[in-house]
C-alpha cells in the first residue's frame, strides 16, 4: 500500500471466502491489523546567514576576515557536516564548530562566490554567497575656496592609485550628479565658474577592475564679496588713524574706506 503520508497510522481488516456451486459463498471471520508509516528522521537543516539568500556581502580591500557565520534554523541538527562546495573550497574555509567562513588568503579586489553546504546525513541545504571586495576609498578629501568663483579639492589615493575616479556634486547636500571623471592618479581638482557664496557637497569614488569604492565626502563654500560698508568724511586738520583693514584716502577731506576683504568693524573716536 503505497503513496501514504509519513508518520500516519492506517487500520486494515481482511477475511477470505470460497465459492460453492449452487450455494452462497462461504466466508471466514474478519482479521484486523493496523500499522503506521515511518516518520522522517529530521527536516532538512535550513541554513541561515546574515542576509537573504543569495547573500551578498561587501568588504574593503584588506578587511575581509571572518566573512559570515552560518547556522541551522533549529536545534535538531547537532550532527551537521558543514562544507564549502566544489572549487570555492580552495579559496574559503568553514570551521565545523564555529561555522565561521574565512578566506584562505587575502582577497584581491574582485567578486567571489561560494556555496555553503549543511548535511545531516539524510538531507542537505545550500546557501550561495557573493563576496565583493572593493578598493579602499580616497582619503583626506578637503575643499577650500579659491576666491569667489572656485572651489579647490584635494585628496590622497589608495596605494596603487585607481583606474578612474568619479566625482559627484550636489548643491543641496542630498541629490548628487556626476560632475567629472578625473584620472585615477589625480589628487586635486578645481571646480570653477561658481557664484560668490555658493555651497557645494562632493563625493569622490575610486574604480578598480570595474568595482567602485565607498565614497569620500566633503563640502565647501566660495568666498562672499564684501562691499564697502562704511565711508566717512573727516574734516582736514583732524588727526585720524585706522587699523589694517582700513585705509586713509587723501583728498580735499580725509576719507576712511574699507577694503572689503574680510568682515570688519570700525570704531570711530572723534575729538575736538
Amino acid at each position: 500500500h503505497g503513496s501514504l503520508a509519513s508518520g500516519t497510522t492506517y487500520y486494515y481488516r481482511i477475511r477470505s471466502f470460497t465459492n460453492v456451486v449452487g450455494a452462497d459463498p462461504l466466508t471466514s471471520g474478519w482479521e484486523y491489523v493496523d500499522g503506521a508509516t515511518e516518520s522522517l528522521p529530521n527536516t532538512p537543516p535550513r541554513i541561515t546567514v546574515p542576509a537573504v539568500s543569495p547573500v551578498e556581502l561587501t568588504f574593503d580591500e584588506g578587511e575581509a576576515g571572518v566573512l559570515l557565520t552560518a547556522v541551522a534554523e533549529d536545534d535538531e541538527h547537532d550532527a551537521i557536516a558543514w562544507s564549502i562546495e566544489n572549487d570555492a573550497a580552495e579559496l574559503f574555509t568553514i570551521d565545523p564548530e564555529s561555522r565561521e567562513v574565512t578566506p584562505n588568503a587575502l582577497l584581491a579586489i574582485g567578486e567571489y562566490s561560494f556555496t555553503i553546504v549543511a548535511d545531516d546525513g539524510e538531507f542537505q541545504d545550500r546557501v550561495t554567497v557573493l563576496i565583493v571586495v572593493r578598493p579602499a576609498a580616497p582619503s583626506e578629501l578637503t575643499v577650500a575656496p579659491g576666491g569667489t568663483t572656485a572651489l579647490f579639492l584635494s585628496w590622497a589615493n589608495r596605494d596603487g592609485d585607481y583606474e578612474q575616479l568619479l566625482l559627484y556634486v550636489s548643491d543641496d547636500g542630498t541629490s548628487f550628479e556626476l560632475l567629472d571623471t578625473p584620472s585615477g592618479t589625480d589628487t586635486s581638482y578645481a571646480d570653477e565658474n561658481l557664484a560668490a557664496g555658493q555651497y557645494r557637497s562632493y563625493r569622490l569614488v575610486g574604480v578598480v577592475n570595474g568595482i567602485h569604492s565607498a565614497a569620500a565626502e566633503a563640502d565647501g563654500e566660495t568666498e562672499i564679496v564684501h562691499e564697502p560698508s562704511l565711508q566717512l568724511g573727516v574734516t582736514s586738520g583732524r588727526e585720524v588713524s585706522v587699523d589694517d583693514d582700513w585705509e586713509l584716502v587723501y583728498g580735499q577731506d580725509w576719507s576712511i574706506v574699507y577694503d572689503g576683504s574680510t568682515d570688519a568693524e570700525l570704531e570711530l573716536l572723534v575729538t575736538s
